[in-house]
C-alpha cells in the first residue's frame, strides 16, 4: 500500500461515514492508494479501527503507577475515538455483541493491550500485594485480562456517553484507575497490603471467588450506581463484613 498510516485511513472513512466502501475511501483520499491495496491490508472496516487503535496503545511509562498505567491507555483510546468521532461511534455500534465482556474477539487490540498490561504490572509486581499465596509473576496474564475487560467497558462507556467532550468517560477513566490502584498497590497506611488484600480477609471468601464478585460489582453501570441510595450501600457493607452469628440472649 502507499505510505497512508492507519490514522489517514480512518479519517478517510469519518468524513464519508463507517458504511462506506473501500473503493469511495482510496478515490477521497486521492494519493495513489487504491481499493485493492487497501482490500488487502484490512478485511473490512473493523480490522481497520483494530489496527488504528492499537497502534495506539502507548509503552510502559517509568516509574508508573497502576493508576496511571491504566489512566494512560485508557485516556489515549478514547481521546482518539473522539478525535475520529463518526467512525468511532460506527465501529463500536457495530460491535460483537460479547465485545463488551472483554476485547479479546478483537484479537489483535487485544493482543497489544494484555501485552501493555502484563509488562506494566510485572514492573510493578513489588509495588502490589496480592492475597496470599497469589504473586504477580504467576497471575499476570489473568490480572491484564481483567484490566482489559475494565478497558473494554469503558470504551463501551464512550460510545453511549452523549456528555460535553465526553467528560462522563474521563470521569469514570479516572475513577476506575484510582479503584485499581487501590485494591492491587501495598501502601504503608494498610499495613503494607493492598485493599484487595484487606477485603479477601475480611469477606473470608476463597480466593477463586473474589476477583469475579468484585468485577460483577464494578461493571454493570446500573448496579454501581445504585450504589448511592442508602438501602443498596448498607447491603454492600454487610456483604463486605465478616460472616457472624447473632448474640445469643
Amino acid at each position: 500500500m502507499s505510505t497512508s498510516s492507519h490514522e489517514a485511513v480512518v479519517a478517510t472513512f469519518n468524513v464519508l461515514g463507517y458504511d462506506a466502501s473501500f473503493a469511495a475511501a482510496a478515490e477521497r483520499m486521492g494519493n495513489g492508494t487504491t481499493a485493492a491495496e487497501l482490500y488487502a491490508t484490512y478485511a473490512s472496516c473493523d480490522a481497520l479501527a483494530e489496527a488504528w487503535l492499537s497502534e495506539l496503545i502507548p509503552g510502559v511509562n517509568k516509574g508508573a503507577s497502576v493508576r496511571s498505567l491504566f489512566a494512560a491507555v485508557a485516556g489515549t483510546l478514547t481521546a482518539a475515538l473522539r478525535n475520529y468521532r463518526d467512525f468511532s461511534r460506527g465501529w463500536l455500534a457495530a460491535a460483537p455483541a460479547d465485545g463488551w465482556i472483554d476485547l479479546r474477539p478483537w484479537q489483535l487490540l487485544h493482543s497489544h493491550a494484555h501485552e501493555y498490561f502484563v509488562d506494566g504490572l510485572t514492573a510493578l509486581r513489588d509495588q502490589i500485594a496480592l492475597p496470599p499465596p497469589l504473586v504477580m509473576d504467576d497471575v499476570v496474564a489473568d490480572v491484564a485480562d481483567a484490566l482489559c475487560a475494565a478497558l473494554a467497558a469503558l470504551l463501551a462507556m464512550w460510545q453511549a456517553d452523549r456528555s460535553t467532550e465526553n467528560a462522563d468517560t474521563d470521569s469514570a477513566i479516572d475513577a476506575v484507575a484510582c479503584l485499581l490502584d487501590a485494591l492491587l498497590t501495598r501502601r504503608a497506611d494498610y499495613l503494607n497490603n493492598s485493599l484487595l488484600v484487606h477485603l479477601h480477609r475480611a469477606t473470608a471468601l476463597p480466593r477463586e471467588q473474589l476477583t469475579k464478585p468484585l468485577l460483577d460489582l464494578l461493571l454493570p453501570a446500573g448496579r454501581v450506581q445504585r450504589l448511592g441510595q442508602a438501602p443498596a450501600l448498607a447491603d454492600l457493607l454487610r456483604t463486605l463484613l465478616p460472616p457472624h452469628s447473632p448474640e445469643v440472649t
